[in-house]
């Protein structure tokens, strides 16, 4: 209905889609000069925002729990802002102490890397002090797990499930040799 109404009033904007966040020509660069220019505005940025972390604290990880009836012993959270694994480690550590949060982050590959998993530099908001430890997935692996989860689990996932999935188990073989 947004997008209809701002069609008809000729006021979408396209961008270059694609581009890093830091190119001068992405969208995000042209959404900071837009929100500079006009009076009144506010650029909503979740990789900069505390909210973003602040909410999977709120909401995301009382879920978790709940849903688990407070009886969590590991949880692995794929990483691309940051702020699930911020949110979701500081509400365990404090409410849960004895839970384990894994992180799991993509590393280049030769293989095209994992839509929705952060491989590089991570927004300053992300804090992972309460994290128990950092799990990293090639793309190789997190593609294979997808496959393997949709053909045997019937689990319609994407590639960020596939690398947590895989994440999760070396952290559980890890926790079986201790």
């Amino acid at each position: 209905m947004i997008i209809t109404y701002l069609k008809s009033s000729n006021q979408v904007i396209r961008t270059n889609n694609g581009k890093t966040p830091d190119s001068p020509d992405s969208h995000y660069a042209y959404a900071k000069i837009l929100a500079r220019g006009i009076p009144n505005s506010y650029l909503l940025d979740e990789n900069l925002s505390g909210a973003n972390a602040l909410t999977h604290y709120e909401t995301t990880a009382s879920e978790i729990a709940t849903a688990l009836k407070n009886k969590v012993d590991i949880i692995v959270v794929p990483v691309r802002t940051g702020a699930a694994l911020t949110g979701i480690s500081k509400y365990f550590k404090q409410h849960h102490p004895s839970t384990k949060v894994y992180g799991v982050r993509s590393h280049d590959s030769a293989y095209p890397s994992i839509p929705e998993l952060s491989t590089g530099d991570l927004p300053s908001v992300a804090d992972f002090s309460d994290v128990t430890g950092m799990e990293v997935v090639c793309a190789k692996e997190a593609f294979l797990m997808t496959r393997r989860l949709i053909r045997e689990e019937g689990l319609m996932v994407g590639p960020s499930s596939g690398a947590a999935t895989c994440a999760a188990l070396k952290v559980s073989l890890l926790l079986l040799e201790m």
